[in-house]
């Protein structure tokens, strides 16, 4: 008896599953198209950095480079994290370069881009709801 229940539960289950096509245009390209570049996780904020490319042409010069927007998620921790997500760009050939810890609730982070020739570094600082550039 408890089988059968189990089995019919299981199948009714199946019956109730939703497909949602979402519309966000921002969102889909993301999801479509960014590569992680790095990820730094500790007990109370953990941040990922995503390289998402703005499409052919974008980078403006005459060697036809792309250009490209970083995206820096952070969250918190525990059942329900608190998150957020900022972009900033944009960046000709963006690299990661490395991450500092400032505090359990803080990390610095440097990206370096540019053409070749070229380079710049940047240091950034986040938190659980904020980025500036350092």
């Amino acid at each position: 008896m408890i089988i059968f229940f189990a089995i019919n539960s299981m199948n009714a289950q199946k019956d109730q599953i939703i497909i949602n096509e979402f519309e966000n245009d921002k969102l889909i390209k993301a999801l479509n198209n960014a590569e992680k570049l790095s990820e730094n996780r500790e007990k109370y904020l953990s941040v990922k950095i995503y390289r998402l490319d703005n499409g052919s042409g974008s980078g403006n010069s005459p060697t036809c480079e792309v250009s490209h927007n970083l995206l820096i998620a952070t969250s918190g921790s525990g059942e329900a994290p608190e998150q957020h997500l900022f972009e900033i760009g944009e960046f000709i050939n963006p690299d990661f370069i490395k991450w500092q810890n400032v505090s359990e609730y803080k990390k610095s982070f440097t990206i370096e881009f540019g053409v070749q020739d070229k380079r710049t570094r940047k240091q950034f600082n986040v938190r659980l709801n904020s980025l500036q550039l350092n």
